[in-house]
């Protein structure tokens, strides 16, 4: 693997080695958010319209607000139309269809993409959405109990959404058509008490 830094994230570029994934996925980019306190994630890093920011807290990505609606998604890359997005999530809350995660399929210019959060209710903590053009609508539920820094993942192939926790998925296929590109990110759907993400990643999936 070649490691090549463009602004503040890490893109994986082919090299020596196969560097595809379990299950078929190739990372295209990365971030460990490893850098000092900011305002903003960086330049690799682009506020969804109609949404609030991330900024950097303790090496970590933090929404800037809590009650509030927070995307960012990655430029860093020519971003494929199947593909997936993951991070570590830690969250308190419990408020329904509320908490931290990533996203999928974000539009520039529009409040449009695929979303996967988690807080810490015991049923139905985990929410699958979208935005289209600005007008949510749920597409799924699932419970799970959720230990801070587990790892949430969220796959787009053609007309199919999957949702994982630590690789292993969480219920069946989701089928929906109204997104069919975009870019992957990190979101938060407010309120929540506190949380944030750590080692996000974004991919391919062949």
């Amino acid at each position: 693997i070649i490691l090549v830094c463009t602004g503040a994230t890490w893109i994986m570029a082919p090299g020596k080695g196969n560097y595809a994934t379990a299950g078929g996925s190739t990372p295209l980019a990365s971030d460990t958010f490893d850098r000092a306190n900011n305002a903003d994630l960086g330049t690799s890093w682009d506020v969804v319209t109609g949404e609030s920011s991330f900024q950097i807290t303790s090496n970590t990505a933090e929404p800037s607000l809590f009650n509030s609606d927070c995307s960012e998604s990655n430029n860093s890359v020519s971003w494929p139309n199947d593909q997936y997005s993951q991070a570590k999530v830690t969250v308190v809350g419990t408020t329904a269809d509320a908490g931290d995660g990533v996203l999928v399929r974000a539009a520039t210019g529009a409040r449009t993409f695929y979303r996967a959060v988690v807080n810490k209710a015991g049923s139905d903590n985990i929410e699958i959405a979208k935005f289209v053009a600005g007008t949510y609508t749920k597409l799924a539920n699932r419970t799970q109990a959720w230990t801070d820094t587990d790892v949430l993942r969220l796959e787009a192939i053609g007309t199919t959404l999957k949702v994982y926790r630590n690789g292993t998925q969480m219920g069946a296929d989701i089928s929906d058509s109204a997104i069919s590109s975009g870019r992957p990110g990190v979101n938060q759907s407010g309120p929540v008490t506190s949380g944030f993400l750590d080692d996000w990643e974004g991919g391919s999936i062949p």
